[in-house]
Formats: C-alpha cells, structure tokens, sequence
C-alpha cells in the first residue's frame, strides 16, 4: 500500500507541476505570451486568443490523458523494479508530449505574427556598461551564508568518521547534504556573475532591475542550498536513531518539495513585479526579439555567453542549451536516466528473486537477493522458529513488499543478518557466535526443511 502512495505521489506531483507551471505561458509575462513576443497591443488579438485557448484544451487533456497511465501503478506497484521503469517511461513519454505541444503552439504563433509583421525589436540581446553595474551594485546576498549551510552539510560526516562508519548506506545523506550546498553555491555563482541585460534606455532604471534580479535568485539559491543541507542532515540523524520509515520520509519530501518551490516562485514574482512596475515610468522600453532561439521549447542562443536566461514557459530560470553548462545538463540528464535504469535492474531480484539454502561440507550457504552469505555450522549455537517477525529497522540492504534482506535492527534481537520472505511464516532464528541470522524460505514447507537440515 505505501508503494502505491508513493508511486501515485511521485507521479502526480510530476503532472501538476509540468502542467501548471507551462500553464503559466497563456498569460502574458510582458509582452511574451507563449513564450512568442509581441507587441503589447496584439495580445488579446483574437486570433492569438484563439491560439491560447487550444493551448490550453491541449495541457487538459495530456493531463487527462497522463492521470489514466497513472492507473496501472496500482497493479505493479508491489514490483519495485517494474514500478521504477514504468514511471521512468511515463515521465520521459510525459516530457516528450509537453515538447511536442509547446512546439506546437509556439510555432502556430511565430507563424501568425510572421505573417502579420509583428516585431518588437532587433533579433540580437542588448548589453549596458556592465562596470557600472557591477561597481554600483551591491544587490547580491553575500556568499558567506553559504559557510553556515556548509558547516551544517559537515556535521553528519564528521560524526560518521568518528564513528568510523564507512558503509555506503551511511553516507547517501551525508553526501547529498554536501552536494545540495555545492549546487546552491555554483547557481550562486552564475547568477552573481552573469552579464546584465537591457530593459529600458533609462541607465538607472537598467541598473536598478539587475539589482532586483540579481538580489532576489541570489537569496533563493542560499535558501535552496541550506534547505537541502537541513533536509538530509535530518534524514540522517533520523536513520541513525532507526526512526526514518517510509511515512516520515514521505513527510519530509513533502514539506521539502514546498519549501524547495517558494524561492523559486517568491524571486520569481518579485523580479516580474518590479520589472513591470519601473518600466511602466518608462515610455523608452526596450524588447528584444529573441523567439528563434525558443522554438525548441528551451533557450538556445550559441551567440549569448549567458548560463541562464529568464524563463519564457514557466517559472524562474533556464539553462542556456548552447552553452557549455547546457551541454553538459543533457549529458547529466541522460547519465541520470541510464542509472535509474541500473537501479532498476539492481533492485529487480527483489521483486522476482527467492532466498535459496544450501549444505555443503558443513557450512551452509545462503543466496539471496542481492546478498550471499554462509556460515559455519560449528559456530551455530542454537536455532528457534518464530512465527512473527519483530519490529526491525533497515540499515542497509533491501526492503521491498516481498523480502527483507540485509543488515537491520531488529526488536530484541540486536543488530542482525536477514534474510527473509516476508508475511511467510515460520522464521528462523539462527544464533551464531558472532552474529544472528534470520531466515525462511519461499513456503513453510520449504522453511521447515531447512530447519530440519540445521537440527540434524
């Protein structure tokens, strides 16, 4: 049950987030509606509000569309590997679909005001003395916030090296706590040191939007830097006190998720706003024609030495796809894609697996999903059958609605080896000199075979 929540969770906090956030092109941001720019006085021409409108049935019924492939998550929901491949391809086949409508309208649109002669500009970016903004503008937040998410992002790994925990497991929060403030840190960087841009011919009214501009997405990475940090730091001393189940987990990356957008959206509408507002003062605005390099649905302007760019769909920023950055993040993307793969072929034995027992020379040997284990049994002090599982918590291996197999705590026994079918009893517990093992097999009558061969 709790695989399927998440699963529909994961998925549906996809959809509406893609779907309200493109939604955000039918109106206009300026004087660009569909991320196409036009004159202020065409935008409620009827033939671009005809265009909006279709727009707008097309999103509706991808949603509908998409919230029906959600259903089958029900049924295979209890295969994590299957689950993690199908939501894979309903997320890409998502993705793709959002392309092809985005395009789509985009370029009825840039065809109409074609047609009708409608620009608003020179086709090239306008710059300004940017040392003068520069030596005049003290907008960004000082980095040295960053030095606080850092020492925060420290602590879990200077615990764990003095404990002297070096299991992988151990160290996923901890180094997603790092990298969290290392991403915030390098956004940082590119949005303190980006090039200013033209907004009007008015010198003081530039100066002041790029103060705003800059001000504003430099306190939204600091912020997005230390609510990563105190995110995972958090998860970790929640593992390391064995109370971070699947519900608290899925607590936290709910209140993360809405902590992660406001940022995002508070910098966002406040930049808009106050462009809007100075540039009302102003009858000497300046548009730039840019919409040939929107026609992929992204920015791509091989000639703009800009990382990021303001968003013409949607909230926010936006990678420059020529630039190096740009590259790079399809290269990432798709070294993304191939490891949920990998993991889904990892984690497949737990879905479709079984945990095999075999004697041999007097040691037994254990094949489970994922894991190999073996025993003497000279060092087997006794063997009980219980017929419930206690009370344990995960600190590394698998732990899928059909098995438990790896390391866990497990209520009144300790620290222990497991590796077992869950909901198919008996069990065995298998005490040996140095460590606990518990086990059964795929059926009770396979477990009690196995019992019989460790009593004999």
């Amino acid at each position: 049950m709790i695989s399927i929540v998440i699963n529909l969770f994961v998925t549906l906090t996809v959809l509406i987030t893609l779907i309200l956030t493109n939604k955000t092109a039918e109106k206009a941001n300026g004087n660009i509606l569909l991320g196409v720019s036009l004159p202020r006085f065409e935008l409620q021409n009827s033939e671009v509000q005809k265009i909006v409108q279709k727009y707008h049935k097309s999103y509706t019924l991808a949603g509908f569309v998409f919230i029906l492939l959600m259903f089958p998550l029900l049924i295979i929901s209890k295969y994590t590997s299957i689950s993690i491949l199908y939501i894979l391809a309903w997320c890409c086949l998502l993705f793709f679909v959002n392309s092809l409508i985005q395009k789509r309208y985009f370029s009825i649109l840039y065809t109409v005001k074609k047609e009708n002669k409608w620009y608003v500009g020179e086709k090239h970016i306008l710059s300004i003395d940017t040392e003068v903004s520069r030596l005049k503008g003290k907008m960004p937040a000082s980095p040295f916030w960053f030095i606080q998410a850092f020492i925060i992002s420290l602590i879990p790994i200077l615990l764990l090296l003095h404990k002297q925990e070096y299991h992988l497991s151990s160290w996923i929060f901890p180094m997603c706590s790092i990298i969290s403030v290392v991403i915030g840190f390098l956004a940082y960087r590119i949005v303190t040191k980006e090039r200013v841009i033209t907004y009007s011919e008015n010198t003081e009214i530039n100066l002041a939007l790029n103060q705003i501009y800059r001000h504003q997405w430099s306190k939204c990475w600091i912020l997005q830097a230390h609510i990563g940090t105190i995110l995972y730091t958090l998860m970790f001393f929640l593992v390391q006190c064995n109370v971070l189940d699947l519900f608290v987990m899925m607590v936290l990356l709910g209140i993360s998720t809405c902590l992660t957008y406001a940022p995002i959206l508070s910098a966002y509408y406040t930049v808009r706003d106050e462009r809007h507002n100075l540039l009302l003062f102003t009858s000497e605005e300046v548009y730039t024609d840019e919409d040939q390099y929107w026609a992929t649905g992204n920015y791509k302007n091989p000639t703009d030495k800009r990382v990021w760019v303001e968003n013409r769909l949607g909230y926010g920023v936006t990678v420059n796809m020529a630039s190096t950055f740009g590259r790079l993040t399809n290269i990432v993307l798709a070294i993304v894609v191939l490891g949920i793969i990998a993991l889904a072929k990892f984690v497949m034995p737990l879905d479709f697996g079984t945990v095999e027992f075999e004697m041999k020379n007097h040691t037994a040997y254990i094949s489970a999903p994922m894991y190999r284990d073996s025993f003497s049994i000279d060092a087997m002090k006794a063997v009980v059958q219980i017929d419930q599982l206690p009370k344990m918590n995960k600190r590394n291996g698998g732990d899928s609605d059909r098995f438990y197999v790896g390391r866990f705590n497990v209520q009144g026994y300790g620290d222990c080896s497991v590796y077992v079918h869950r909901n198919i009893s008996p069990y065995l517990v298998i005490t040996l000199s140095d460590r606990i093992i518990i086990i059964n097999g795929d059926a009770p009558e396979k477990t009690n075979e196995i019992y019989s061969l460790l009593k004999e």
